[in-house]
């Protein structure tokens, strides 16, 4: 019976204290005829027996010894805690960023961007030290949770083309890797971007500002959704 209550206090506590935190609606971006262009045509569906029957693992990668993954972005600027700093900036480590940077309503995760310009980044430098350490194969995050995609894009602004360092980080890079006869992947973590950036050691932020809610969402809160169904 102890339990029990127990339990429902958590549940009680737990809803109304996110229920405070609610954020404003997400918001999406429209694309041109209401979706986005059609995948080329493959010998893919979308099945569990397509995939078994069409993948192969690619050669390359089976004879691959070495292969170099990157974790760079807006976060290096503030460079403290980890590649999870826009998530813990208004969190763990508020406290930090405050007296670091100031009130994240006043400096949130958005105005690292034009510190981030990315000016010592030399690909063909990249690439031939990526070579000479034996890598054959180089995947860099094109995109991390925190939604800054380092390549020109056409579906936001919040790019590395538009903003920040003003160039196709991602595609030069891939020109560079290739050239060097090494294989060039990326990676895109933005699923995790649905709540990644949510307060949770503030009532001070930007995070649901409508002037940044094409970069920010706003974020949602996974755990009172959990809760509450």
């Amino acid at each position: 019976m102890k339990k029990l209550i127990t339990l429902i206090w958590v549940f009680v506590v737990a809803t109304a204290t996110f229920a405070q935190q609610d954020p404003p609606p997400r918001k999406f971006i429209e694309l041109p005829g209401g979706k986005a262009a059609d995948f080329p045509a493959g010998p893919f569906t979308n099945s569990w027996e397509s995939v078994r029957d069409n993948y192969k693992t690619p050669q390359w990668f089976i004879d691959g010894k070495f292969g170099i993954f990157i974790h760079w972005g807006v976060y290096s600027v503030p460079a403290a805690g980890s590649e999870w700093y826009p998530r813990h900036m208004y969190g763990g480590l508020l406290e930090y960023h405050t007296e670091k940077w100031g009130n994240p309503k006043v400096f949130g995760y958005k105005d690292f961007i034009p510190l981030f310009t990315a000016e010592k980044f030399e690909p063909d430098v990249w690439a031939k030290l990526f070579k000479e350490a034996g890598a054959t194969y180089v995947i860099p995050t094109a995109e991390h949770h925190d939604g800054f995609a380092l390549y020109d894009s056409k579906l936001t602004r919040w790019d590395a083309k538009d903003m920040g360092p003003k160039r196709d980080l991602i595609g030069a890079l891939a020109k560079s890797i290739r050239a060097q006869g090494m294989k060039f992947g990326v990676s895109n973590h933005r699923m995790e971007h649905w709540d990644f950036m949510y307060p949770t050691a503030t009532e001070e932020h930007d995070l649901y500002d409508p002037a940044y809610a094409d970069f920010y969402g706003p974020p949602q809160n996974r755990t009172r959704i959990r809760l509450l169904q």
